[in-house]
C-alpha cells in the first residue's frame, strides 16, 4: 500500500492540473480515478479507490510533504536563463518552453525570446508557412500557451515579460 501511496502521489505531483482540477470540484473522483487506472493498470483498483476516499487534508499533507521533499515546485531563478544550453538541433516542447516559465527578469525575457524565435526562424527558413507569422510572432503564441498550463501568477509574468498572451483564452 505505501509503495501505491508514493506512486500515486508523484503521479499528481506530475499531473498537478489535474489534480487541482479534482481538488477545485471541475473534474469528479470518477475521471480523476479513470485516469489513475490507466497510468498505474498494474495496481489493485481497490487500493487507488482506498487511497482517493482518503480525506482531502490527508491527500494534502502526503501531497505537500512529497512536494518538499522532491523541492517541488522549483525555484524561481533569478539567473540567466539560456535557451536550448546543450545546442540540440529539436527540442521537445518542454525543453523549448518550460525553463521560460521560470524567468522572473525582462532582460533574461528578451535573450531568451530572440534565442528563442531565431531556433524557430531555422525551421521556417526550411519550410516556410503560408502565413504572415514572424519566427517572434509564433514563439509569442507558444510561450503564452504554454503558459496557460501554469498558476495565474506564472501566466501574469509570462504575459507580461514576452508580451504574449493565450491564444485562445487572451
Amino acid at each position: 500500500m505505501e509503495t501505491a501511496r508514493i506512486e500515486v502521489l508523484e503521479w499528481l505531483l506530475d499531473n498537478i492540473d489535474e489534480y487541482d482540477m479534482y481538488m477545485s470540484g471541475i473534474i469528479d473522483t470518477d475521471s480523476l480515478y479513470y485516469s489513475m487506472t490507466i497510468v498505474f493498470p498494474t495496481f489493485d483498483t481497490d487500493e487507488i479507490l482506498k487511497l482517493m476516499k482518503q480525506t482531502e487534508d490527508d491527500w494534502l499533507n502526503e501531497f505537500e510533504a512529497l512536494a518538499k521533499s522532491q523541492n517541488w515546485p522549483p525555484k524561481r531563478s533569478t539567473t540567466m536563463t539560456k535557451f536550448n544550453p546543450d545546442n540540440k538541433d529539436v527540442l521537445t516542447i518542454y525543453e523549448a518552453l518550460d525553463p521560460a516559465m521560470y524567468i522572473t527578469e525582462p532582460q533574461y525575457a528578451e535573450q531568451y525570446l530572440d534565442d528563442y524565435a531565431a531556433y524557430i526562424q531555422e525551421f521556417l527558413d526550411a519550410e516556410p508557412c503560408d502565413d504572415d507569422k514572424t519566427a517572434a510572432d509564433i514563439a509569442r503564441c507558444n510561450l503564452g500557451y504554454y503558459a496557460g498550463y501554469y498558476d495565474s501568477e506564472t501566466i501574469e509574468r509570462v504575459n507580461r515579460l514576452f508580451a504574449c498572451s493565450h491564444p485562445f483564452l487572451g
